[in-house]
């Protein structure tokens, strides 16, 4: 049967509707059925806010003997008063549907291994989506961000071997370590750059105290309280210095009980 258009407004109404309804059922098609990956890696040590904590990705590796995918989890922040109790859904990009039973081990309050099995040997990425069960917020699915490893950015090694809690409490303490040098290290450089501004604003302040020997009245005052406040602001660079040492060597004095800590655990080779 011919359908018959009075106008060629009308028809191109019409095929425009059409074509639009093929676009909104392959649109939905896909979010119902094969949910696209937003993005195929997600770098080392990168923060990223999944509802009421912040999950850093610190390392992975996967086990090409039994086709075994391990990720180390930081969680470097929490409004949660209690430690989370992770559970995560992964997905892998060649095979969406296919249900995986990840394996969640807490090593410390903030730091968890993730195992993932029976990952095929021609991977190409893995989505995994953290829910936290003591968080209300974020037991329905879909309502947190992913983390995703590709196979090009995972490192891979050909046997699994077992490791004990202690090798894993080892990780964490490197990692804290680690982080605590870069701490150092920002401390560090900001005492520097404080002395630096202090010779500048100490430099300045002996010009102003040469140019109020020829100064009289109200110029004379501008310049006097030009100095009062350099001199503030010295005073204020100084105490600056002052709580950035003590930083620092509470920051040395933790890697020193870090590395006391490690020393006493029991690694199996």
């Amino acid at each position: 049967m011919k359908i018959k258009f009075k106008t060629v407004g009308a028809k191109y109404k019409v095929s425009t509707g059409v074509i639009a309804m093929i676009l909104l059922f392959f649109l939905s098609s896909r979010v119902i059925f094969d949910s696209p990956f937003e993005e195929e890696n997600t770098k080392l040590n990168t923060p990223v806010s999944i509802n009421n904590m912040t999950v850093e990705m610190t390392d992975r590796t996967y086990f090409s003997d039994n086709h075994m995918l391990e990720i180390d989890l930081m969680i470097t922040d929490s409004l949660q008063d209690i430690p989370p109790k992770l559970d995560a859904i992964v997905k892998e990009k060649s095979n969406k549907r296919k249900k995986y039973h990840p394996e969640i081990i807490k090593i410390r309050d903030d730091f968890y291994v993730l195992f993932v099995r029976d990952i095929p040997e021609d991977w190409t990425a893995v989505s995994v989506q953290l829910t936290d069960e003591n968080d209300e917020d974020s037991s329905s699915i879909g309502s947190s961000k992913k983390i995703y490893s590709s196979s090009a950015d995972t490192k891979t090694k050909d046997v699994f071997v077992k490791r004990n809690q202690d090798y894993y409490e080892a990780k964490y303490i490197d990692l804290k370590i680690k982080n605590n040098k870069k701490l150092i290290q920002e401390e560090e450089k900001k005492q520097k750059e404080y002395a630096v501004e202090i010779t500048q604003i100490n430099s300045r302040i002996s010009s102003l105290k040469e140019d109020k020997e020829y100064q009289i009245g109200k110029e004379k005052e501008e310049t006097e309280s030009q100095i009062s406040s350099n001199e503030s602001k010295i005073s204020s660079k100084e105490e600056a210095i002052k709580t950035s040492k003590e930083m620092l060597g509470e920051l040395e004095k933790r890697n020193e009980l870090l590395k006391k800590r490690k020393s006493n655990l029991v690694i199996e080779d």
